[in-house]
């Protein structure tokens, strides 16, 4: 699990926000992710086959537990395959994010200035 999941994974369990999920919307994006994906990966030779089962695998093996249990850490690893495959047909995932209420647009706010300060632009 990458640091920015780990740190998300600790987050979700120390807030209120597994509450404010909306797992249907979440149901509704892995989806029309999947269905997008295999639109995609139909007919090209051009995929990363190891990659895209990994993915898969993950998404099928956390799907439940993040959806019935609401389960923080579950929904984490759904996210580390969902996130790729999101990336692999063209969303955005931070708008994943937020449409599915992990975050806000407050948060990824806070999280973009964040990072903007501990990465400032070179001078000109």
């Amino acid at each position: 699990m990458s640091p920015a999941l780990a740190a998300l994974a600790e987050w979700l369990c120390s807030s209120d926000r597994m509450a404010h999920v909306q797992y249907g919307r979440l149901l509704r994006e892995v989806t029309a992710i999947l269905e997008r994906t295999l639109f995609m990966v139909r007919g090209s030779t051009d995929v990363d086959v190891e990659g895209l089962a990994r993915a898969l695998s993950t998404i099928d093996l956390h799907l439940e537990a993040a959806v019935v249990d609401h389960d923080p850490a579950a929904l984490v690893f759904l996210l580390e395959g969902l996130i790729p495959l999101a990336r692999f047909v063209g969303d955005n995932p931070i708008r994943l994010l937020v449409a599915t209420g992990v975050l806000t647009d407050e948060e990824v706010g806070d999280w973009v200035a964040k990072v903007a300060r501990r990465n400032p632009a070179p001078p000109a």
